[in-house]
């Protein structure tokens, strides 16, 4: 039965009998029982959100340490690329270098124009 509906029925069973004054307080009691119990459940689910909450927060000292890592990972991507580009400069330069070479190669054994 919940809370309402013994409500409910103590205010009918007081309104036959008339005794209006513990009909309110037989629903006082209720309700203070049914808070005290409906508290611990409440407070119980509160302490658990804040315990989880608790242990996955990040503090400003943390959002910094991610801050360096990232720079720091940043800093050796840049140096990573660099090293990249001029390897691939180079040997784009070299395959320049030998396609020129074979057309000049082959440049006397195409037949004239004329």
């Amino acid at each position: 039965m919940t809370l309402r509906e013994l409500e409910y029925d103590l205010r009918y069973e007081g309104r036959r009998a008339g005794d209006f004054a513990l009909q309110r307080d037989a629903i006082d009691q209720i309700s203070r029982r049914h808070d005290r119990y409906a508290e611990r459940p409440r407070r119980r689910v509160g302490t658990e959100i804040f315990d989880v909450i608790h242990d996955n927060v990040a503090t400003k000292g943390d959002v910094a340490a991610v801050k360096t890592d990232l720079q720091q990972l940043e800093q050796r991507m840049l140096l990573r690329m660099a090293g990249l580009e001029h390897r691939l400069v180079t040997r784009l330069g070299g395959l320049v270098v030998v396609v020129t070479g074979l057309l000049f190669a082959a440049l006397p054994y195409w037949p004239p124009h004329g």
